[in-house]
């Protein structure tokens, strides 16, 4: 049986295609993501920011009465950590530059495939949630995750600390001093 995670981070999709608009949320609904929010016009950025808060932006380039560079410029200012991908039908390499150099944390070319748009927000959320960490609680964080891949290759390894020292690429000595950090912290 397949459990889908379920992601409470706020999304805002700007489209002026509904299609579009449609073909994004329902992707990211069936990926786990419970809060996505629209909207066909671009002027409304400023108020659904405030309403919604989300923690990333997904932002068609080519829109009536505001473009998406000018929505990318006013959202980095007035929202400064949250993620935006921008999202664009013409393949050109100049403008995903300025996108990037604006702020962007990412570009990608419609129309693009569920796993391609699930993969890219997943990165951009993961990237921008540890960057947008005190440097404390990061590094706390990479400690749980690095303790995490340990205990998880000695469990494929059956507990062999030998075997999974060789694939941790660790001496059996720090696989031991490891594990007995872990077990302090636990306690």
């Amino acid at each position: 049986m397949s459990t889908t995670r379920l992601y409470s981070t706020p999304i805002l999709i700007i489209d002026d295609e509904p299609l579009f608009v449609t073909f994004f949320k329902d992707i990211l609904k069936d990926g786990g993501y419970t809060e996505v929010y629209s909207s066909t016009d671009p002027r409304r950025v400023p108020q659904l920011l405030t309403q919604y808060n989300p923690k990333l932006l997904l932002c068609d380039i080519r829109m009536p009465h505001k473009d998406g560079i000018e929505v990318l410029t006013e959202a980095k200012h007035t929202h400064p950590t949250m993620a935006i991908i921008m999202i664009s039908g013409v393949d050109d390499v100049q403008t995903a530059v300025s996108c990037l150099k604006q702020g962007a944390s990412d570009y990608l070319l419609k129309p693009t495939t569920a796993d391609n748009l699930l993969n890219a927000v997943e990165t951009v959320l993961t990237t921008s949630l540890l960057h947008n960490k005190p440097p404390v609680a990061f590094k706390q964080t990479l400690r749980v995750l690095t303790d995490n891949h340990i205990l998880e290759t000695i469990d494929l390894c059956n507990g062999n600390i030998s075997k999974s020292a060789r694939k941790l690429g660790m001496s059996r000595q720090g696989v031991y001093a490891r594990l007995k950090k872990i077990r302090n912290r636990d306690q």
